[in-house]
């Protein structure tokens, strides 16, 4: 009988163990869930407003541009006697430099590590639960 009592003592140690364990991890995935919705949050936030930021600005811009057009194919056509094909060919040149400067300071805003405490936090767990 001590046979079957000390096999069911370290069974229910084994359990105990794997209970703590699993405890553990629970609460550790708690405190990055927590972390997570923390930095969502903030996230959220600035994406919306740099996506607000962008349209008013892009939404500005096409009505400067499209008045600036006007004005530049006028002046190009009535002043310098250029073609109208000349004139349209320049402007767009000049629109697909402008517009690729536009492009890449909006992409410099948007960019950058999203989550970083969620994200440093994990690697730091899983090197702590792996041992590396």
């Amino acid at each position: 009988m001590e046979a079957s009592n000390g096999h069911s003592d370290r069974r229910r140690s084994r359990f105990d163990a794997l209970g703590r364990l699993a405890g553990l991890l629970r609460s550790v995935m708690d405190l990055h869930v927590q972390v997570v919705l923390q930095e969502v949050d903030a996230e959220k936030r600035r994406l919306i407003t740099a996506g607000m930021l962008l349209g008013c600005g892009l939404a500005l811009l096409m009505a400067v541009l499209l008045l600036a057009h006007a004005a530049v194919l006028v002046w190009l056509v009535l002043k310098l006697g250029w073609s109208w094909l000349k004139a349209l060919l320049v402007v767009g040149a000049i629109d697909l430099a402008c517009s690729g400067l536009l492009l890449r300071s909006a992409g410099s805003l948007l960019k950058g590590p999203y989550l970083p405490r969620t994200a440093a936090g994990l690697r730091k767990t899983t090197r702590a639960v792996i041992g590396g």
